[in-house]
């Protein structure tokens, strides 16, 4: 019988390129008949929490909740506004997982001196679009990472991964990003 008071499990152990992985299914399963509690971290800023869910329902793993679902720009937003309580202007790239969760919080998108940069997975940039990003860091904007895998798997080849960007934004720009990808401490306080 497990007696943990909860687990925090990440998102690909449970679900890769929208198939359940095995044994994922029976551990959620597990979980809710012992009512144990459990946490799914994901890096995932291209989609919502309701994508999420979707996907999760799609491939078989049935139950999981929202508040069982935290994101690596859900747990940015809550530092920040934790430790910065003037916080309010930011810019990001990536999905719309970021833009949601950045207007929930009831932060101001916007691309005049953010004092937030987030970076998250956008495979359609421009070399300009990285240049408006590198402009705002140089002007003093917080670099925020919330994806930093270096190499990603997509429909089973190896890509260049978010934390690769974030690392030529950081040296293009001398600047250190706070770094809220999967593993890391900030993202698991």
């Amino acid at each position: 019988m497990l007696t943990s008071k909860g687990y925090i499990i990440q998102l690909e152990t449970l679900m890769q390129q929208k198939q359940a992985m095995p044994g994922a299914k029976e551990l959620i399963q597990a979980f809710k008949m012992e009512n144990i509690s459990y946490l799914i971290l994901t890096e995932r800023s291209s989609v919502t929490v309701d994508d999420i869910l979707n996907q999760l329902e799609h491939c078989g793993i049935h139950g999981v909740k929202k508040e069982n679902i935290y994101t690596s720009t859900m747990a940015a937003v809550e530092y920040i506004v934790t430790h910065d309580k003037k916080a309010i202007d930011v810019d990001y790239i990536g999905g719309k997982g970021i833009r949601q969760v950045l207007t929930d919080t009831g932060f101001r998108i916007t691309h005049h001196r953010p004092q937030y940069f987030f970076v998250g997975m956008d495979s359609n940039l421009s070399y300009d679009e990285y240049q408006d990003v590198f402009t705002q860091l140089r002007k003093g904007s917080q670099l925020v990472s919330v994806d930093h895998r270096r190499i990603q798997m997509v429909d089973q080849v190896e890509k260049i991964g978010n934390g690769t960007i974030v690392r030529m934004l950081e040296y293009a720009a001398g600047v250190k990003a706070m770094n809220f990808g999967c593993g890391t401490k900030i993202l698991l306080k």
